[in-house]
C-alpha cells in the first residue's frame, strides 16, 4: 500500500512540475553579437595519451557495487528458496512416518 501511494505522489509532483522547465532546454531568439578579436584564440593541444580511454573509474566502481548488490539481493532470495523447500521435504516426511 505504501509503495503505490508513494507512487501517486511521484506522479502528481511530475506533473505538477512546469514541463518547459525539465524537457526542454531554454532558447533566446536574440542574435548575440560576437566579439571580433584580432588574434585567433588558442586552441589546446591534446594529444592520444592525455585522453581517457575507457569509461570514469567512478562510473565503473558504481555499477560494478551495484551489480554486486542486485547479485547479492537475488542471491539471497535464491539461498532462501532452497533452504525453505530442504525444511518442506523434511516436513512432509516426518508427516508421513508420523501416520505410518
Amino acid at each position: 500500500m505504501r509503495v503505490k501511494i508513494i507512487m501517486l505522489l511521484l506522479l502528481i509532483g511530475l506533473f505538477l512540475l512546469p514541463g518547459q522547465s525539465i524537457f526542454a532546454s531554454p532558447r533566446s531568439d536574440s542574435v548575440q553579437a560576437i566579439p571580433q578579436t584580432t588574434e585567433p584564440a588558442p586552441t589546446p593541444v591534446v594529444d592520444s595519451a592525455d585522453r581517457p580511454s575507457g569509461p570514469p573509474l567512478s562510473l565503473t566502481l558504481v555499477l560494478l557495487g551495484f551489480g554486486c548488490l542486485l547479485l547479492l539481493i537475488f542471491g539471497v532470495f535464491i539461498l532462501g528458496f532452497v533452504v525453505r523447500s530442504g525444511n518442506y521435504k523434511e516436513m512432509n516426511k516426518n508427516n508421513t512416518d508420523d501416520k505410518l
